[in-house]
């Protein structure tokens, strides 16, 4: 059995903001997504800003330990 994966990359995303966290604002796509697959709720992203969490992302290392 394989598994597929989605992983969205958001900028300035707040959970409160789509619909299946509760938000006002109208997401009919990703309620399905959640509903019809898992959810992973604890994680977390070691740079505050988008360039050294992307680079994590795709690196697989810490950006702060890489020049």
């Amino acid at each position: 059995m394989s598994m597929n994966y989605i992983l969205f990359l958001c900028d300035d995303l707040v959970l409160d903001d789509i619909g299946c966290q509760g938000g006002k604002v109208y997401t009919p796509n990703i309620d399905r997504v959640v509903r019809e697959g898992a959810v992973f709720t604890q994680h977390h992203c070691a740079a505050a800003v988008c360039t050294p969490g992307r680079w994590e992302w795709l690196s697989g290392q810490y950006a702060m330990r890489c020049r």
